[in-house]
């Protein structure tokens, strides 16, 4: 079972939800929330920070948007990367944003908002790669 979430989306009221359903799904994971892909990448950078085994990730953000933080993603260590699953949750539906997220190595899936408690224990279930 995954003990660390990071979301990463600009929405309160998503981040808001999104910790409910969580927390619902797994009361004992804990939660980090960052409001766009450059704050995400910072709090992946400081140290003694505890490394999430999920990040739900929003496509559309100020600063920084979703894909753009997969690519400064990769600059974080291969050991420490790998160690982290990336589900893209968004509200677009735009079917080349959907293949874009699914065709990109460092996404695990893609999830319509807002996450449901049933969508968060699947999601919860998912192991880091060994």
């Amino acid at each position: 079972m995954v003990s660390k979430v990071l979301l990463v989306d600009d929405d309160p009221t998503t981040n808001y939800l999104h910790q409910r359903v969580v927390k619902k799904a797994n009361a004992e994971a804990e939660l980090a929330v960052t409001t766009d892909g450059r704050e995400a990448v910072e709090y992946l950078e400081s140290e003694g920070t505890a490394w999430p085994e999920l990040i739900l990730l929003d496509i559309n953000m100020p600063r920084m948007n979703g894909f753009e933080f997969l690519e400064a993603f990769r600059s974080v260590s291969a050991r420490r990367r790998e160690d982290a699953r990336i589900v893209m949750v968004t509200t677009s539906v735009l079917p080349t944003d959907r293949q874009r997220a699914l065709d990109h190595d460092l996404v695990e899936d893609f999830k319509g908002k807002p996450l449901s408690v049933d969508d968060a224990r699947e999601l919860l279930k998912l192991r880091p790669v060994a």
